[in-house]
């Protein structure tokens, strides 16, 4: 199925680090709320508290913003001494995606208001952050991701993501899981490919990890620098680095 290019008709939304511990505790609150609601988590704030994988120091929160309003979330954990969640999923397959040494970051907490519409157009954008923060940012280059197999097909169809070994039981959501991985490098070279195409999946790609978006509020400056990533295309970052 071709991937369409999305567009926000809300000016108000802003797509962002989270600025403070009061925009972090209310990202929090918000994937307590979705966790609850989808039979993850008991509805008890214990489980909010005593999560260690909200509280390491590796995390990084983004948020969707409108006006005042945290209305979607997502974070970012680097890889340290101190592991991944999805080490206490597959521990086996994680080791496996270390050995090369690429810099890898597992995508956690994610979680929208339901009240809000629009929720795809919303995450294609928030994908978009995610993908450019992490690689020009962080310096990651190698994306996990942990879902139902429902949403792993999603994963692979619009973002590119790949299947790692077979599903297994989650005990941190209680559900059967797939981990997914995503190659950074891979994923900006081909959407930098000046070969002619006009096709609408290479414009998805564009829309992903080239094309400026008024919404997408970066850290400044830049910084990372990635030889990967054609020099005519090295100015993209900074077009679109916009203070927080």
């Amino acid at each position: 199925m071709p991937r369409r290019c999305p567009t926000l008709t809300n000016p108000d939304i802003r797509i962002r680090l989270a600025r403070n511990a009061d925009e972090v505790r209310r990202a929090d609150r918000l994937v307590f709320r979705n966790y609850v609601e989808r039979g993850y988590w008991r509805n008890d704030e214990t489980e909010l508290r005593r999560n260690e994988y909200l509280r390491l120091p590796t995390r990084h929160v983004m948020v969707v913003a409108d006006g005042a309003q945290i209305i979607g979330t997502l974070s970012l954990i680097l890889d340290s001494p101190l592991g991944i969640p999805a080490d206490s999923f597959q521990p086996q397959a994680v080791a496996a995606l270390r050995r090369d040494g690429a810099a890898l970051a597992e995508i956690s907490a994610f979680a929208f208001a339901k009240d809000r519409p629009h929720q795809h157009t919303l995450l294609h954008f928030l994908m978009a952050f995610l993908a450019r923060y992490s690689y020009y940012y962080a310096a990651v280059d190698r994306l996990v991701a942990v879902c139902t197999p429902r949403h792993a097909r999603f994963y692979e169809q619009y973002y590119g993501f790949r299947r790692v070994d077979a599903t297994a039981r989650y005990d941190y959501v209680g559900v059967e899981a797939q981990m997914l991985t995503l190659e950074l490098p891979q994923a900006f070279a081909a959407a930098c490919e000046e070969n002619g195409r006009g096709d609408r999946d290479h414009a998805f790609q564009r829309f992903l990890y080239l094309d400026e978006h008024a919404a997408l509020r970066f850290p400044t400056p830049v910084r990372v620098h990635r030889p990967s990533v054609p020099r005519r295309d090295l100015s993209g970052p900074r077009r679109y680095a916009v203070a927080v």
